[in-house]
């Protein structure tokens, strides 16, 4: 009886960790993130502007990247980006 009280606890603590580890996890790639954030990098001469990207995410953040994009473009920007043969 013991053995079963002990691994069913066990088994308990394994899923309530694994479920926070989870959560963790995708907080710290940004899945939870509501607005993209875009980082500079420039010689003086030409600037980059780096939107940084993750495949997991609500839709507000892909709403702000469509914006913050459609705004570098206006402003003159060449856009690369990460793409994938649909079938």
């Amino acid at each position: 009886m013991k053995k079963i009280t002990i691994l069913s606890v066990l088994i308990f603590a394994i899923c309530s960790l694994s479920s926070c580890i989870q959560k963790i996890l995708l907080k710290k790639v940004g899945a939870f993130d509501k607005s993209a954030t875009t980082k500079e990098i420039t010689n003086g001469d030409k600037t980059i502007v780096f939107v940084p990207m993750h495949h997991v995410g609500k839709q507000e953040f892909y709403n702000d990247v469509r914006q913050k994009i459609d705004s570098l473009q206006k402003n003159g920007y060449i856009i690369y980006y990460e793409g994938t043969n649909r079938i």
